[in-house]
């Protein structure tokens, strides 16, 4: 009977869950230390000035806003967890909790404990408190939860970035969790039971599971779903380097989706995990929670064989299979370049030109309208993976079109300045088109605009400007018209 009423403190708990109250604080952690982090997550618990913080409009559904880099100290004071009730036998919903990381970092400093924890697992207060969290913007790092004891139940020395504890709803929008270490599982991100995760255009990188398994993630009777996202260079001493998602511990996984609906598994789309290290499924190791893929994702490397890099898991159809033995066995230098700032909020990985993943998705089927970055996926050929390969960034061809029509002397190569510019300035049209992503109309606006215009001498018989010609001195038009044909072929090629 003992753990039947555990559960139905859970069960009463989830479904206490309530949409939030209309109202809401923001809460400022300052560079000069007046609001700590601590006390910004105490008010939006409580919905209470904590601390020298101050909410600013009411407390509900609250945000708190980091406006520089945070440094914990030791000692669990300094990492309160982040809850939606009060933590009461009244279990009064207090709403949601935003970070804004606004590119900041919240580091462990290596201390002993967790960085961030999302709702109260029921070894810590013999119930759960679910907590929902959003997470922008916001680089974790330096975790190190060792306690000592049990590393294979409980929260004691699980999640060493985040630990996401039962009936926790935890959503990370382009943010990052590295160079965390769990004495458990999760080196980067644990996942406990009946609690939810979602990684959207987020990485997860360079963290180390010292015990059972998850060096990057580890799912344990949770849900998990990750989008756009990258898994990479993380180490778990026991299994699933990338992501292991098991049922160890709680109710059946049957159980939970009957019961409480929620969909006990992971989900991968539009992702990568490769270059992630352990004794058993280097990438992803899968065992009673499904790990559910062939959404044109990007998996291993051909370092390592399908055995080494999946345990009780193997890439769909549509994703590409790195292993040297897979669906694309190459090089991973002919996939992928190392990790590093490609633009946006977070470290990627870039595709390479004849890389298998480029233009892999014909129909762009995920829904993701733009990539880990957030460019512009184009609509046709999308590429497998987090990260849309553009070949040479697309616009470079057009930017050297606009530069040498610009550079080109006005009296003597056009017959009036406004066409010089008119030209320039259609150039500079088709150049957002294609940062938009709308590669059908820029290359109809350089058959249609542009190349009529710089071609009479290339294509007439008699080898001179035509009527329709804006630039009439031959040497430069030739240039031009070169060019854009470049232009015109590279536009082609991402149809």
């Amino acid at each position: 009977m003992k753990k039947q009423r555990k559960y139905l403190f859970t069960l009463v708990g989830l479904l206490a869950l309530a949409p939030g109250q209309g109202q809401a604080a923001e809460i400022f952690v300052d560079a000069g230390g007046t609001c700590t982090l601590a006390d910004a997550i105490r008010s939006a618990n409580e919905n209470v000035n904590w601390g020298r913080c101050v909410g600013v409009g009411e407390y509900g559904d609250d945000t708190i806003y980091l406006e520089t880099d945070v440094l914990l100290g030791s000692g669990e004071d300094e990492r309160p967890p982040i809850l939606s009730y009060e933590n009461s036998s009244e279990k009064e919903y207090t709403g949601t909790v935003t970070i804004e990381g606004q590119g900041h970092v919240i580091d462990g400093n290596g201390e002993d404990g967790y960085v961030l924890k999302i709702s109260t697992g029921w070894l810590d207060e013999n119930r759960c408190i679910g907590g929902e969290l959003t997470l922008n913007n916001t680089t974790i790092t330096g975790g190190n939860h060792a306690h000592p004891g049990d590393v294979t139940t409980g929260m004691l020395n699980n999640g060493g970035g985040i630990t996401n504890a039962c009936f926790g709803r935890v959503t990370l929008n382009n943010s990052t969790v590295s160079g965390n270490i769990a004495l458990g599982n999760g080196g980067g991100i644990f996942n406990a039971p009946w609690a939810s995760l979602t990684l959207n255009n987020s990485t997860v990188s360079g963290n180390l599971a010292e015990g059972i398994g998850g060096g990057g993630v580890y799912n344990n009777d949770g849900a998990v779903v990750l989008n756009n996202s990258t898994v990479s260079d993380n180490i778990a001493v026991g299994k699933g380097g990338g992501i292991c998602s098991e049922w160890r511990y709680g109710p059946n996984p049957a159980w939970i989706a009957f019961v409480l609906g929620i969909d006990v598994s992971v989900s991968i789309n539009s992702s990568l995990v490769s270059g992630n290290t352990a004794s058993t499924g280097n990438e992803v190791y899968e065992s009673a929670v499904p790990v559910y893929a062939d959404s044109f994702n990007l998996f291993g490397h051909s370092g390592e064989i399908e055995t080494e890099a999946f345990f009780g898991f193997l890439p769909g159809d549509s994703d590409i299979d790195a292993t040297s033995d897979g669906t694309s066995p190459t090089f991973l230098s002919a996939i992928l370049s190392p990790l590093a700032n490609n633009g946006g909020k977070t470290m990627t990985h870039a595709l390479v030109e004849e890389s298998p993943a480029v233009d892999l998705d014909e129909n762009c089927s995920t829904g993701l309208p733009e990539d880990q970055r957030g460019e512009i996926r184009p609509g046709i050929g999308c590429d497998a993976g987090s990260f849309e390969f553009i070949l040479g960034s697309d616009t470079a061809i057009l930017d050297e079109i606009a530069l040498v029509v610009s550079s080109l002397d006005s009296e003597e190569a056009f017959d009036n300045k406004k066409k010089q510019k008119a030209l320039v300035n259609q150039i500079d049209a088709t150049i957002v088109l294609v940062d938009e992503g709308l590669y059908a109309e820029a290359l109809g606006k350089l058959q249609n605009s542009i190349l009529g215009k710089t071609d009479g001498c290339v294509e007439s018989e008699l080898g001179e400007p035509d009527k329709n010609d804006w630039i009439r001195e031959c040497s430069s038009q030739v240039e031009v018209y070169d060019l854009v044909q470049e232009a015109i072929g590279i536009l082609e090629e991402q149809m």
